[in-house]
């Protein structure tokens, strides 16, 4: 496997876990090439949350040296309200963003 796929699949368990060990049922998506990584039920809330899950990373160099690298939500993720979710592999500790409209973030 890749650097950059082993990455990706730690990230992708490691924010599995971090809903389980806050109660949530978390359901894995298998064939790795649909626009959920993986949905999270809360029992008692009811919450139902669909989950795109990215590594957290900054650029290296350029005029925004040091800002996050943000992913921006395919129509089909916006229309299934598919959040994107990030894991700092480095800090372990999971990141979510809020994303305004009509911004791209892979530009910022």
């Amino acid at each position: 496997m890749q650097p950059t796929h082993q990455k990706g699949m730690i990230s992708k368990l490691s924010l599995m876990i971090s809903y389980i060990k806050e109660g949530y049922f978390v359901y894995n998506e298998i064939n790795n090439t649909g626009p959920i990584d993986f949905i999270a039920v809360h029992p008692e809330t009811k919450e139902v949350l669909k989950i795109d899950a990215k590594t957290y990373s900054r650029r290296e160099n350029g005029p925004q040296s040091g800002s996050m690298i943000h992913r921006i939500r395919s129509d089909e993720q916006k229309d299934l309200d598919v959040k994107i979710v990030y894991w700092d592999l480095e800090n372990d500790r999971r990141i979510i963003t809020r994303e305004k409209p009509d911004v791209d973030y892979s530009t910022e």
